[in-house]
């Protein structure tokens, strides 16, 4: 869930600055698809309004994975938007269920962007499991890496022929974690096809994620984690998972050429899990699969 509340971070390079222009509303639909299955959804809302946003994001698991965990959950945040094409949160709000729990987190900033003040609901086998090491208040900062959506869509694109292939380094704070993010594209465009996911095709920048916790690490040393792949001439093999990063490709969508992240290969201990960008509706122009 934390990767697909991230996906926006790929979005801030080469970007010109935006103006706050007319009250515009953005709806993307992605699809989670694991092994041909549909597993999960996640239906965004964008609403941009004079220097202003709010993002509300509906997560809804489906089939064999909500009767297993019956998960779900809803996000909500605002903030401002910068002239700098960068965003200031102000608030986050979030709950939902999974696995038999229910989880909730609050996040407030001050004027300057720094956290203000947090709360969080956990089980406390989850708090056990995933305890954490404090994170310097000189960190405590925005942008969460849902805000981060939000400056991927604001902005046009503007390509910069010699930053293209070159590493983009970010960083999120969610109020619990502090993590660096680094992004590299590939230079020259490929094509999608349709998929039976989605119907969105076009040109498109395939890009390499690498994500590091430089703050807020778990107290409790993970065990590598490894996943069954199919290697070469279809043979099966087992790999680390740490070796394998998740995929995104960007298209430019709209009449603005917003940078969109349209399909993600995202790697797990239960296989590659894909994600593809379904519906999308931008200042009343839809694109998209008609409902499954």
């Amino acid at each position: 869930m934390r990767f697909l509340l991230s996906l926006a971070a790929f979005g801030l390079f080469g970007l010109t600055t935006p103006t706050f222009a007319a009250p515009e509303r953005i709806e993307a639909t992605y699809d989670l698809i694991w092994k041909g299955f549909h597993v999960s959804t996640a239906e965004t809302v964008t609403e941009l309004n004079d220097g202003r946003y709010f993002l509300g994001i509906n997560i809804k698991t489906h089939g064999l994975l909500k009767m297993a965990t019956g998960g779900h959950g809803t996000f909500e945040i605002s903030g401002q938007l910068l002239p700098d094409g960068g965003v200031q949160p102000e608030t986050l709000d979030a709950d939902g269920y999974w696995d038999g729990d229910a989880f909730s987190q609050k996040l407030r900033y001050g004027a300057d962007g720094q956290l203000a003040a947090f709360e969080a609901t956990r089980p406390e086998d989850w708090l056990k499991e995933n305890a954490r090491e404090a994170v310097p208040d000189e960190m405590k900062t925005g942008p969460d890496p849902a805000s981060l959506f939000v400056s991927l869509m604001q902005n046009p694109v503007n390509f910069s022929a010699e930053d293209m292939g070159q590493p983009i380094l970010l960083r999120s704070f969610d109020g619990e974690a502090v993590v660096d993010w680094q992004l590299g594209c590939a230079a020259t465009p490929v094509m999608l096809s349709q998929s039976k996911h989605s119907s969105i095709t076009g040109q498109a920048f395939e890009c390499a994620l690498r994500t590091t916790t430089v703050a807020g690490k778990l107290l409790k040393e993970e065990k590598p984690k490894k996943m069954v792949t199919r290697g070469p001439r279809g043979r099966r093999q087992t790999v680390d998972l740490d070796d394998v990063s998740p995929k995104v490709w960007l298209m430019a969508m709209g009449e603005g050429d917003r940078l969109m992240p349209v399909r993600a290969q995202v790697p797990s201990e239960k296989g590659l899990v894909g994600l593809y960008l379904s519906k999308l509706t931008m200042a009343g122009a839809e694109r998209g699969t008609e409902g499954r």
